[in-house]
This record gives structure tokens, sequence and C-alpha cells, in this order.
């Protein structure tokens, strides 16, 4: 959770941290819950590897260096959301 982390940014209610690999079975549930996202962009549901895969790839020429993964979490701790950039 993200408690237990430095995070890159606050705001009212959230906090966005870097996603772990541990954080790989939250952020799958998330993908699973957001589904309707990953329909809308790839025309399919998540598989059950797309949080690895999220965590793991990238575009050809860019090394895992080049990417980062952030989380957004509730003031709970509940992974909400996801930041993917490279």
């Amino acid at each position: 959770m993200a408690e237990s982390r430095a995070t890159l940014f606050d705001v009212p209610g959230y906090c966005v941290a870097l996603l772990e690999p541990e954080d790989t079975p939250a952020l799958q549930r998330l993908l699973e819950r957001c589904s309707d996202f990953s329909e809308l962009v790839s025309g399919a549901p998540p598989s059950p590897s797309a949080a690895y895969a999220l965590m793991t790839s990238g575009p050809e020429g860019k090394s895992l260096d080049d990417k980062f993964a952030w989380g957004i979490y509730t003031e709970v701790g509940e992974l909400t959301g996801v930041l993917d950039a490279i």
C-alpha cells in the first residue's frame, strides 16, 4: 500500500506512489474492475497477465529504466488508478 512508501505527490483524498512488483495482484484486480478501458483501447478485456505486462513491457527501443508506473491510492490504501509513462 502507498502508506509505507514515499509518494510522488498527494491530492486531497489520494496519493500517487511508484508501483512495485508486489503490487501486481492489486493492479490486476484494478484492470479487471475497469475492463471497459481495456475493451475501448484494445477491443478485448484485460488478459490474466495484463498487470504483469503493464509492469514489465514497453515499446521497442525503450528499457524498463525508461518506464514508470505509478499507483493512485485512496486514503485507505485502495489502488484506484494507474499512471503508466515512458
